[in-house]
């Protein structure tokens, strides 16, 4: 193969990129409490340049433009990717103006708080030909991969029921169930294998709890909470078995014919994965494991849950 063959080979089928030879420049809104974490990884992830920052507090120098806002981020630096860890409540019209401007686009959970809105970022990724990611992080643990693994191996049977529960050791204002849950949901229909058709919620103060209903069969309940101590795990009760992954020490053990196992977990940081796999995803134009339709369905859980929950707890469906 020639030179020239072998270049033809790498470009990227939707943007016409060599992946190779040219960096990925990334701009990131919003970099508060968790955005500092994203800010890290993006520095160090190798073939990425982090070109221009979104903050409207005093972050002091971060050695890359700071702009006021995404239009000017945008027309200033022309980012390929921006990465919006901003409020929830202004990820849909941030995420629409970079997609309609030709960005990629990375947006922390929820991917907005209305169905249609999301429904709209969808249509916008696809028509502009553009990757959209949402950063459901839970799904990129390598504990959640083990146990995914096992699930998928068969020799538990088919999953009957998923369980999570999340405490978080922080004070907050903001609603546990739109905050917290969204990755919560988003595990339960990967590791059920199906989408969820029916909620029922209800909680009190920092805390909210949801049982849940897949189009497969499969069932199971939610727990989420701005409470101390800290703690989450996730447990997928299957025909023959169980598997259970407890969070606090990324710790996946097995439960079958009466005896438990260990199963090992590997040391790496979920954040990193997830960033790198939205990296990949642009570079090759596969989709992502958390696309825009996942976020979708997220959004549209989290709404039928808050219809269960003004109507005092009643099964509510997901549409």
């Amino acid at each position: 193969m020639d030179i020239g063959a072998k270049q033809e080979s790498l470009v990227h089928p939707l943007t016409g990129i060599d992946p190779p030879l040219t960096p990925l420049s990334v701009a990131i809104v919003g970099v508060g409490r968790w955005g500092r974490n994203l800010l890290r990884v993006a520095r160090n992830t190798v073939g990425v340049r982090l070109t221009g920052v979104v903050e409207p507090a005093d972050v002091g120098d971060l050695g890359v433009p700071l702009a006021p806002d995404v239009g000017g981020l945008i027309r200033e630096v022309r980012p390929d990717a921006v990465i919006l860890a901003s409020p929830s409540e202004v990820h849909y019209e941030q995420a629409r103006q970079a997609l309609m401007s030709g960005c990629h686009v990375f947006v922390e959970k929820p991917l907005a708080l209305r169905s249609s809105d999301a429904r709209e970022l969808c249509t916008l990724a696809r028509e502009h030909r553009r990757t959209l990611m949402v950063g459901h992080i839970l799904r990129y643990h390598p504990g959640i991969s083990a146990v995914r693994a096992l699930v998928d191996g068969g020799e538990f049977g088919a999953p009957v029921r998923v369980s999570s529960a999340r405490m978080v050791e922080r004070a907050s204002e903001e609603n546990p169930w739109w905050c917290l849950a969204p990755h919560d949901l988003s595990l339960v229909e990967h590791l059920a294998g199906a989408p969820i058709d029916n909620v029922r919620c209800w909680g009190v103060g920092n805390s909210a709890r949801a049982q849940y209903r897949c189009a497969n069969g499969v069932t199971g309940d939610v727990r989420v909470a701005f409470e101390a101590p800290k703690n989450s795990w996730v447990r997928v009760t299957c025909e023959g078995g169980e598997i259970r992954f407890v969070g606090n020490d990324s710790r996946v053990t097995v439960r079958i014919r009466g005896r438990t196992v260990t199963v090992g977990v590997a040391p790496l940081e979920p954040l990193a994965l997830e960033f790198m796999h939205f990296v990949s995803c642009i570079r090759t134009g596969q989709a992502p494991k958390t696309d825009g339709p996942d976020g979708l369905a997220v959004v549209q859980a989290l709404e039928a849950g808050d219809r269960s929950w003004a109507r005092g707890g009643k099964w509510e469906p997901v549409c």
